[in-house]
């Protein structure tokens, strides 16, 4: 896309004009974008700042959300037709997963800089279970966005919340502790009983001194089933594991998490993740965790 069109040899012709650039996710009916790649992409075209939340934008996020599983459903070209309501500044477009011959659908902030609102993604629902992969401070915590989009990739979660800005951007930025944020308004809607909800975080050895590779934490003193199994794999690929049991890695546990709280007060599966940055850093250690957090899933 964008690239000059060679004249014609004798000349006589004009070269045509340079097609209009195109912003990754944006889709143009023709090959599909990598997840990954528009993960990427977002989160370089971040704002640097960010107001309060339009409670209206916010509303009509999470319900252009709630219907991207039908949406994933329909087999067509990577330019979707977008359901109805779809706030300015958004693409539906479908997106192909590493690894997997699957088609997804998603809302892709558009422009440079985007308005901060995050990236949300889902699969169709037969084949998918009511699980949320959410990646709430994917600047800050470096790496977890294409963690995020791996786990989701090697998983069957129904979708994929990621948000859209620096934690430190300005108000509602950090969506882990911002219920007005469209992101937590989107948790908010697709979360119910039963549903599994997995964050992805990040953490310093230098802010945590004595800490292992990972903390999983449900929020709560008890840890849960996903939980457990989590850590159980996080271990068995050789990343130190530690489990927030109302004492141990306290100050990474999560208790006052917006999304945690919700998921609790419905009756939802909350799992919180905090990796190292030596993990986050590294490929291949990467690819290990993504790996026992989507086995970890069941």
């Amino acid at each position: 896309m964008g690239a000059l069109v060679a004249a014609a040899a004798a000349c006589t012709q004009p070269a045509p004009a340079p097609s209009p650039a195109r912003t990754p996710g944006q889709g143009d009916g023709g090959s599909v974008e990598r997840l990954v790649d528009v993960v990427i992409s977002v989160q370089d075209r971040a704002p640097a700042s960010t107001g309060p939340t339009d409670p209206a934008r916010a509303r009509a996020i999470a319900e252009a959300t709630a219907q991207l599983p039908q949406v994933a459903a329909r087999p067509g070209p990577s330019s979707l037709a977008s359901p109805p309501g779809v706030p300015e500044g958004y693409a539906v477009t479908g997106l192909r997963l590493d690894g997997k011959d699957q088609q997804v659908a998603a809302l892709v902030p558009q422009g440079t800089p985007t308005t901060g609102d995050g990236l949300y993604v889902a699969r169709p629902e037969q084949g998918s279970r009511p699980v949320t992969i959410e990646v709430p401070h994917p600047r800050s915590d470096a790496w977890t966005d294409q963690i995020g989009a791996d786990v989701y990739a090697r998983s069957t979660a129904r979708y994929l919340l990621m948000a859209g800005a620096d934690r430190g951007a300005g108000d509602d930025a950090d969506v882990a502790h911002a219920p007005d944020a469209a992101f937590a308004g989107t948790d908010m809607l697709l979360v119910r009983k039963d549903w599994v909800v997995v964050q992805i975080h990040g953490f310093t050895r230098r802010r945590h001194p004595g800490y292992p590779d990972a903390v999983v934490s449900s929020g709560t003193a008890t840890p849960g089933a996903t939980a457990t199994r989590v850590a159980r794999e996080l271990e068995s690929q050789g990343i130190s594991t530690c489990v927030y049991d109302g004492t141990t890695c306290a100050d990474l546990a999560a208790r006052t998490n917006v999304q945690g709280q919700h998921a609790r007060a419905v009756g939802a599966d909350f799992v919180h993740v905090e990796l190292e940055r030596s993990v986050r850093a590294d490929p291949a250690l990467r690819s290990r965790a993504a790996q026992a957090i989507a086995t970890g899933l069941g």
